[in-house]
């Protein structure tokens, strides 16, 4: 998510969409806070747009490199398992 909105702020003559903006828009969806007082919610917010800012802006620098999705090692149980599936599903 962070790699596709990094991507949209690097357009940003053309989206106006900066990580600045982009952060006010999605910190609400990506980070929630419990505060019920209105001014903690205010501070708050602004705490969580200034996180996703970063996240966004510094993308490459925080992320670069990275598998941020890791993938489970293959052990042999999985692999029959997904082969006798598989076969499974063909011989139907």
């Amino acid at each position: 998510m962070m790699a596709h909105l990094n991507r949209v702020a690097d357009h940003q003559k053309m989206n106006m969409m900066s990580s600045e903006n982009l952060a006010i828009v999605f910190a609400p969806s990506l980070m929630s806070s419990s505060y019920t007082d209105p001014l903690s919610c205010l501070a708050g917010a602004k705490f969580e747009q200034a996180v996703i800012n970063r996240l966004i802006a510094d993308y490459v620098t925080l992320f670069e490199g990275e598998d941020c999705v890791p993938s489970a090692p293959l052990t042999s149980s999985s692999a029959s398992t997904t082969t006798s599936r598989s076969t499974t599903a063909s011989s139907r």
